[in-house]
Formats: C-alpha cells, structure tokens, sequence
C-alpha cells in the first residue's frame, strides 16, 4: 500500500510543495542560496550527493515539507501475537490490522510546537536528537537506519519496513 501511495506522490510533488514554500518566505530561499555558495563555494559547483549532505538548511526544508505534506497516508502493520496497550486493559489481539497516519502524527503540537506552520528551522536541533536517540541503527540492505519506531516523522515509514527510496527522496 505504502509503495503504490509512494509512486503515486512522487518526489517531483514534493519538489513543488518545497517551491510554494519557499516562496512564501523569500528570507529562506535568500539564506539556502547562501548556504551553497558558503558551503560548495559557487553556484556552478557540481552538486553532488556528498555536497547535498553539507547543506543543512537545504535538508531541513525537505524534512519540513515532508512532514506537512507526506507521501503517503498510512502505514499499516499486522500484528503478530497479542499486544498490550500501555496504560490501559486493552489488548490488540493477534492477526488484527494498526494503521499509523504520518499526516496525522506530523501535525500534532504534542510533538511539533505550532505544526501548523511550515518552519526548517525546527529541526536545527530535532535532527540530531533523533539522530542520537541511543537506539541502535540497523542496515536492512538500504543504509543505517534508526530500529526505533518512536519518531512521531514517519514519512517513508519505520522500523524494517521503511521505504527504501528514503536516501534517494533527500537528493
């Protein structure tokens, strides 16, 4: 399911919510712009993976936009054997579907101070705290990734069903 949503809301889509964004905050697209030249020393310098690592803000403004407008809508899991509900009686019983909603859980204050707004700057901290979450990094043959599905930010979902287009979607 994730996969068709995925193909359907294509990185070409993302690009444009990006664009309409930055448009909205010209202060923004000025400081990117600055970033680059600051960081790979012109704008005719060749813009390569490693480069796109180096530019901060840049990915911010992806992490941004992906967590305002994500690719795809839910990420379903099957359970397994029976799974307790912390803090409740409540007991999902095997062979029963969970959804997750990345829209959902992208725009709640709880995890996201005014997620309404659309602001890179949020995450100047975020990623490194999610990045060193004392969670050990698992490799499931598409890059480290994080083991822990605790992240509210799922856009290209969690745990060993994660998208594996992630890496390809930040360039």
């Amino acid at each position: 399911m994730a996969l068709l949503m995925a193909g359907q809301h294509s990185s070409s889509v993302a690009s444009s919510w990006v664009m309409l964004h930055l448009a909205a905050e010209p202060d923004i697209m000025e400081e990117l712009f600055q970033e680059q030249l600051r960081l790979l020393g012109s704008t005719s310098a060749p813009l390569t993976y490693e480069a796109l690592q180096k530019l901060s803000l840049n990915t911010h403004c992806v992490l941004e936009t992906l967590r305002l407008h994500p690719s795809i809508h839910s990420v379903m899991r099957k359970v397994k054997r029976p799974l307790p509900i912390q803090g409740t009686d409540l007991v999902v019983p095997a062979s029963h579907i969970l959804l997750a909603a990345p829209g959902f859980l992208s725009v709640c204050s709880e995890h996201f101070p005014d997620p309404e707004k659309w602001n890179p700057y949020r995450w100047n901290d975020r990623v490194d705290v999610e990045k060193n979450n004392d969670k050990p990094e698992v490799d499931y043959g598409f890059g480290m990734i994080s083991a822990s599905a605790a992240s509210p930010f799922i856009p290209f979902g969690a745990g060993r069903h994660r998208c594996i287009g992630e890496q390809f979607a930040y360039v």
